[in-house]
């Protein structure tokens, strides 16, 4: 260590003149570098954050979305023979569109895009509204129509995502369960 400072210091003395003008610059520029990163690095986090809390305001404040979610938090049986063909009720447009956005966020943590830390902020949602029994059959009929139609499940990220958590039961892969109703054809 010593050596190197050593050396610096007597390469610093045998700059002439104009040297150290360009030694105070690529300094000014090294430090402005570092200094931009610095704020560059901020930004992207709270970019982030402000990002993370839009999707966060969504459960509160799109009225649907709210409303559906208390429905699988109080773990109102809502799922029925009557649910894919009542077109007089908005209810099943407001689960899908519930279950859309929270597969959507399983989707950006799919892709990187949300960390586990962030994930952390999804956990109860996610957790609640695939504990209730109600949203389990509703995943379980649609999980093999899907599979039956050979397409792709329309809430895949967050089924994937339930699986591997353990926060959906490992039968509700099973076509011929007996533990969930069947009201689709497959």
């Amino acid at each position: 260590m010593d050596y190197f400072i050593t050396k610096l210091i007597n390469w610093f003395i045998s700059l002439e003149g104009g040297e150290y003008v360009d030694f105070a610059i690529l300094i000014t520029i090294i430090i402005g570098g570092i200094f931009s990163l610095h704020q560059w690095k901020h930004s992207i986090k709270l970019k982030r954050m402000e990002f993370i809390n839009t999707l966060i305001e969504k459960f509160r404040e799109d009225q649907d979305i709210s409303k559906i979610m208390y429905m699988f938090d109080y773990d109102y049986t809502w799922y029925n023979e009557k649910f894919h063909y009542n077109c007089k009720s908005n209810l099943e447009h407001d689960v899908d569109k519930t279950l859309m956005y929270l597969s959507y966020i399983c989707s950006l943590h799919n892709n990187k895009l949300i960390d586990e830390k962030d994930m952390c902020n999804f956990e109860y949602e996610i957790r609640r509204a695939l504990s209730n029994l109600s949203v389990q059959a509703y995943l379980f009929n649609l999980y093999h129509f899907s599979k039956g139609q050979k397409v792709s499940l329309s809430f895949k990220d967050l089924f994937e995502y339930g699986l591997k958590r353990g926060w959906l039961p490992e039968r509700i892969i099973v076509s011929d369960s007996s533990e969930y109703p069947k009201y689709l054809n497959f």
